[in-house]
């Protein structure tokens, strides 16, 4: 199955291995990336992501050119009257039926309402002089995977079971009325006398073949419902990764929002200073937990350090 549901720890993965490549003169064209590089994602991605399974097509490509393509679309939002973004957030500002009418012409930009889009400032490096002749944009199968918040797998092992299990009793039922049928048919050519006896043979023949045709949908129906329990027991990994996943996510997400308050608090730097100091840690989250841990006197020569000589 070519469908893959994206992680926010997978989306985090390929835009750091993107910018990896974009500051990488190997790999960085004059308008975007060289031929190859997204078998070189897959080999980065493997490497980061042990036994993740994301080929180069379909995912990682059609990924990519999802995440352009709402950059691309976010970034000539906020070019617009009456749209604003929320650096604490990370997320679009706009009056909900001003974003809906901007949809309507704009296809790209749906699911950007209300929604954060941490990867706005990393994508605008690597995408940024590009994004006026962007040819790549994302399709409506890729909106829909992006919203997608069930393993279509799974979904579809269930669905296969219920339909399998009607067949199953409405074939029974079929084959049980089918033989009461023609035994009937059968007797009435028959005399009287012989009319009785058959009758008394058939309602035996007719019993135990309805005795039959339940212990044959019994058999079917048990062996479906123990596919169905296999089918859950396999997606309670799932859960547990992606629960894993999403607390990890709220945790960097908490430290971004008080990052703001932090920088503020440090004197002796210039706006333009603070703003490239926040950029930094909010996109590299080792050092964002790092700086967490310091007082204020080592947050300050912390920082200062950063902006001095980088990573």
């Amino acid at each position: 199955m070519n469908k893959h549901f994206w992680t926010i720890a997978e989306d985090a993965i390929l835009v750091e291995s993107l910018q990896e490549l974009n500051q990488n003169t190997m790999w960085k064209a004059d308008c975007g990336f060289k031929n190859g590089y997204l078998a070189q994602l897959e080999t980065m991605m493997e490497a980061k992501l042990p036994n993740c399974g994301l080929k180069a097509s379909p995912h990682i490509e059609s990924r990519v050119k999802t995440l352009k393509a709402k950059y691309c679309a976010l970034h000539e939002l906020l070019s617009q009257s009456g749209f604003g973004w929320n650096d604490e957030h990370m997320m679009l500002m706009c009056e909900k039926n001003v974003y809906d009418e901007w949809v309507k012409k704009r296809k790209n930009a749906s699911g950007l309402f209300n929604k954060p889009f941490p990867h706005y400032y990393a994508l605008g490096e690597i995408y940024g002089k590009d994004r006026a002749t962007d040819v790549n944009a994302g399709n409506a199968a890729d909106d829909e995977e992006e919203l997608q918040q069930d393993d279509a797998t799974d979904h579809e092992n269930v669905e296969s079971f219920i339909d399998l299990l009607n067949r199953n009793i409405c074939g029974q039922n079929m084959e049980f009325q089918s033989q009461g049928t023609e035994d009937f048919e059968i007797s009435s050519s028959q005399p009287p006398s012989a009319q009785r006896r058959k009758s008394t043979d058939n309602n035996v023949a007719v019993s135990n073949r309805a005795r039959t045709v339940r212990n044959k949908a019994t058999n079917e129906m048990h062996k479906d419902f123990s596919n169905m329990a296999s089918a859950i027991a396999a997606m309670a990994p799932k859960l547990d990764g992606l629960i894993n996943v999403l607390s990890y996510e709220k945790e960097v997400t908490d430290l971004q929002a008080k990052l703001k308050d932090e920088s503020n608090n440090m004197e002796g730097l210039s706006r333009l200073q603070l703003f490239r100091a926040t950029n930094m840690l909010a996109k590299d989250h080792d050092l964002l937990r790092v700086f967490f841990t310091m007082s204020v006197e080592e947050k300050k020569i912390y920082v200062m350090d950063l902006l001095e000589h980088g990573l």
